[in-house]
């Protein structure tokens, strides 16, 4: 897992502004939005702008928008909270399964009627996640508030 972490780890630092978060919180925090008929988001703090959720994590967003109703009022922005401790408001737990194309594959604990678009479990996290955590958390609980 070291090796795989590293890759990613040089893999961001190939991007010229982009850098590793410097936070002491435990509890993160960043606010995507719908655009080009894609969930994305933008944080100053890592250079990341428009940054895009494919591959499983945009289907999971829309999952869990749906559930809670607010999927059309968050078209313009939500807070997706997210750590690797449970937090109050959690609403999904996903578990490392594998690395693959550069990014780590989670599976969504709990939720047993999600599925992405190619029919399976997995969630897809690009490299930018090693901004966020130096290696890929075994757990990610994530929140939604509008």
């Amino acid at each position: 897992m070291k090796k795989a972490n590293q890759k990613l780890i040089a893999y961001n630092a190939s991007f010229v502004g982009r850098k590793v978060i410097k936070s002491n919180n435990s509890i993160l925090v960043i606010h995507p939005y719908y655009k080009s008929g894609l969930w994305v988001f933008d944080d100053e703090r890592t250079g990341l702008d428009a940054e895009p959720f494919v591959a499983g994590a945009d289907d999971l967003i829309d999952y869990l928008l749906r559930k809670k109703r607010i999927r059309t009022k968050a078209k313009t922005g939500f807070n997706a909270i997210f750590a690797k401790q449970e937090f109050r408001g959690v609403d999904a737990e996903l578990t490392f399964k594998k690395f693959a194309q550069m990014g780590s594959v989670y599976i969504p604990e709990g939720l047993k009627d999600f599925k992405n678009s190619d029919g399976s479990r997995e969630v897809w996290l690009c490299p930018a996640l090693n901004l966020y955590f130096k290696n890929s958390p075994e757990k990610i609980f994530v929140g939604i508030k509008l």
